[in-house]
């Protein structure tokens, strides 16, 4: 900014900086499985983040899982940056993951590969069979 002084015919100038935050930077999605069975299989959704220009730490994460329009938190707010969960339901599942700073900077991935969950065949199934079965009246 530059002001002058037609009076005085004098100048004077000040430079500013504006910081801009920047959000926390996701590096890596992981899901480990890729398919499993619904209720059955624990899945373990992994983030390596890092804290953005600016930002101020510690990171905080949180998980969502997405299929077909529905999106549910699976998770508060934690430090930690790996999970463990069940899933349910049959069809492909998606892991979304926020990150954000202490300033409330966030980020989100969502982890492109499908997880697929293939529902347990239920009791009444033709399919179905029983090992060690003990039926009292």
């Amino acid at each position: 900014v530059s002001v002058y002084d037609r009076a005085s015919k004098e100048s004077a100038s000040i430079g500013l900086d504006v910081v801009v935050l920047g959000p926390p930077e996701i590096s890596v999605l992981e899901v480990s499985p890729r398919t499993g069975l619904a209720l059955s299989t624990e899945f373990r959704v992994t983030c390596v983040a890092s804290i953005g220009a600016y930002g101020r730490g510690p990171l905080q994460f949180q998980l969502f899982e997405r299929y077909d329009r529905n999106t549910n938190s699976l998770s508060s707010w934690q430090q930690s940056s790996s999970f463990t969960t069940f899933l349910t339901g049959e069809g492909d599942r998606y892991m979304r993951m926020r990150v954000r700073d202490a300033d409330g900077s966030w980020a989100e991935l969502e982890e492109s590969a499908a997880v697929t969950i293939t529902t347990p065949v239920a009791v009444d199934s033709p399919d179905a069979f029983c090992d060690n079965l003990n039926v009292s009246s």
